[in-house]
């Protein structure tokens, strides 16, 4: 691939390490073939090759979500809003694993769609679940506040409708900035830069209000639900508290990485090289720990109690017309 070997690897939000390196393009196919040593940023790919996979486990989730959950339930339907948002997220990978072994050969449009596409599936997903801790926090905390089922029920509807519309305008910005660039004959890459101060701003309160905000938030929920559930709760609202913390868990501890990378990339540019490069590497590892985020939901959701019962009850099913 013709990139600047000292530059980091798409998708990156807004933001790029410029020309690093004083050494000649050489195309990523022709490097390959040359060196023995396994570069970094293949790991991704192999990574996203194989989330391609979950597209198809987020799919059979969906489908028993609908098919046996009762959906009037609250935390079902964030559930439900969540394995859409994994699903969209999961389908855009595919392209970039050919991305990362060769070069854009989609277009522009795609570049685009895509860019958006997967940019809506990370901001949902913290929307989303910001949503659901908060819900779970005036549960446990307020009661009385959700004892009318339609009360809960439309604050879920407005939650899950408010995190679509957010994350939808907030990624629009992401797919209008990223374009295609020819770096030398026949290679091309998708990516978007910081260029003025005003976008600069923009990118900076936009991971803000949509990274640290929620963390923020969910921090203060959890603290108020831990001085209440421990004394109060029932068994199964414990239960169904300790499965929101640990997506919320499982999503933080996998992306909090990335962010804090991208926002050292876009506010410090080394001068040296080989600081550069090191950079680079750490950002890679970085977006492979996010990436792992996508094997995390569907194991969470498969060993929740309720999603077993039904799955034992299928094989049953499928034991008995067998």
């Amino acid at each position: 691939m013709g990139q600047d070997p000292c530059r980091p690897n798409p998708p990156l939000p807004r933001t790029t390490l410029g020309q690093l390196c004083t050494t000649s393009s050489v195309s990523r196919s022709r490097l390959a073939a040359t060196e023995p040593v396994l570069e970094p940023g293949s790991l991704v790919a192999q990574l996203a090759q194989r989330c391609s996979a979950l597209d198809h486990c987020n799919g059979l989730l969906l489908v028993a979500m609908c098919r046996y959950e009762d959906l009037r339930r609250v935390t079902n339907m964030f559930i439900l809003n969540l394995l859409t948002s994994d699903l969209l997220f999961t389908l855009t990978l595919p392209f970039w694993a050919v991305y990362q072994l060769s070069h854009w050969m989609f277009g522009d449009l795609a570049c685009k769609l895509l860019t958006g596409a997967y940019f809506t599936g990370l901001y949902s997903s913290m929307m989303l679940l910001t949503s659901m801790t908060v819900y779970r926090c005036v549960i446990v905390v307020k009661s009385r506040w959700t004892a009318v089922p339609r009360r809960r029920l439309r604050y879920a509807w407005a939650a899950c409708t408010a995190s679509w519309v957010v994350s939808l305008a907030a990624s629009v910005s992401d797919a209008i900035s990223s374009q295609v660039q020819e770096v030398e004959n026949g290679t091309f890459t998708c990516e978007f830069s910081l260029g003025t101060t005003n976008e600069k701003l923009g990118y900076y309160l936009q991971v803000s209000l949509l990274f640290v905000l929620p963390l923020i938030i969910i921090i203060l929920c959890y603290s108020a639900i831990l001085r209440t559930v421990l004394v109060t709760a029932t068994r199964r609202r414990h239960r169904t508290v300790l499965v929101v913390f640990c997506i919320v868990v499982a999503f933080f501890v996998c992306w909090a990485p990335y962010n804090l990378i991208i926002f050292v990339l876009s506010v410090y540019t080394p001068v040296d090289c080989g600081v550069k490069q090191r950079l680079h590497v750490v950002f890679i590892v970085c977006r492979i720990v996010a990436y792992a985020h996508c094997f995390l939901n569907p194991a969470l959701y498969m060993l929740s109690h309720s999603f077993r019962r039904h799955s034992m009850l299928s094989s049953y099913n499928m034991k008995n017309i067998k």
